[in-house]
């Protein structure tokens, strides 16, 4: 609830509820984000858990560890490169004072697999590629 819709409940101003607040040690903290279970997920949990454990506990796993990344092959996701200094922003060029984007832009995808084996190589592919093929 808002600092100022409690005031006037108590018939006092925000400022008096933010110095109560504040000498209470009470602050206020954004809500951090978390996913939402269903009642039926909540339920599978320890079942899933107890099986996980009795899989793990016979010691005839690998584990394997697979991530991707996709890097923009633009030079703005580079942070220096976000904005630019001027004196007068009239006489600034247009291809300085405007960044272009495209509704898709090109991207390079970088896949990795780790496992008690050791690492693969890396795998690197253009997702421009990737459109196309899955356009035809």
């Amino acid at each position: 609830i808002s600092l100022r819709r409690l005031a006037p409940k108590f018939k006092v101003s925000y400022q008096t509820v933010s110095n109560h607040l504040k000498a209470t040690g009470i602050q206020y903290y954004k809500k951090q984000r978390a996913p939402k279970y269903t009642d039926k997920q909540l339920e599978e949990i320890p079942t899933r858990a107890q099986r996980l454990y009795h899989m793990l506990s016979n010691n005839d796993f690998e584990f394997i560890m697979d991530d991707e990344k996709y890097f923009l092959l633009q030079d703005q996701s580079v942070p220096t490169n976000r904005g630019s200094y001027t004196s007068d922003k009239r006489t600034t060029a247009p291809q300085i004072k405007f960044k272009r984007i495209q509704k898709f832009e090109p991207k390079v995808l970088v896949w990795i697999a780790v496992s008690e084996k050791g690492i693969s190589k890396p795998f690197f592919q253009n997702t421009s590629k990737l459109l196309v093929k899955s356009l035809i």
